[in-house]
């Protein structure tokens, strides 16, 4: 039991990316089951488990290079794929290819801006994100989810919420610089 308390210092942020992580696949499930509602909630309980993971790893001196790449699979799985199933679910399963292809490229540009991110991490400014953080375009797919709950009427206008999807997509391998409130 030597060393105990260092131990558990590794462990809890990889806990807390163990949560994220379960919150996607949860969301997948409930998705599935045309559990719109549920599923969103579950990934904003993905993000605050994702906010909590990096900042205990820095309260803790546990940084790693498998929690970063744990975290970064993660979200792949929490903020991609799970939200491009959510809309795919909610949204496009009648409209053929261009459903399909949709949250494909939400999903596809996650994983791109997250390749990216991990590629630069000692090359730029800790005080900027190059793009659309990924947990953020996320939420904006349950922003969306959530806002058809109240106003059902949106889902027929399939372009509009595709440019929707796409716009977010597209922001998140964008260069435009987004603020990391990490200072």
């Amino acid at each position: 039991m030597l060393n105990t308390p260092r131990r558990l210092a590794f462990f809890l942020p990889n806990t807390f990316t163990a949560l994220n992580i379960a919150c996607g696949f949860f969301s997948i499930i409930l998705g599935w089951r045309g559990e719109f509602y549920q599923a969103s909630m579950i990934l904003v309980l993905g993000a605050i488990f994702d906010s909590v993971d990096g900042r205990v790893a820095r309260m803790t001196g546990t940084q790693s290079a498998f929690g970063e790449q744990f975290d970064s699979i993660s979200d792949v799985v929490t903020f991609g794929v799970a939200p491009a199933f959510l809309v795919y679910n909610k949204f496009f399963t009648d409209i053929g290819r261009i459903g399909l292809i949709t949250p494909f490229i939400f999903m596809l540009c996650g994983a791109l801006r997250l390749a990216r991110f991990n590629a630069n991490i000692d090359k730029v400014s800790s005080e900027y994100f190059q793009g659309l953080p990924i947990p953020s375009g996320a939420l904006a797919m349950v922003g969306l989810t959530l806002f058809s709950t109240v106003v059902p009427e949106i889902e027929n206008y399939k372009p509009l919420l595709i440019g929707y999807v796409l716009f977010y997509s597209f922001l998140m391998i964008s260069n435009v610089p987004f603020n990391s409130f990490k200072k």
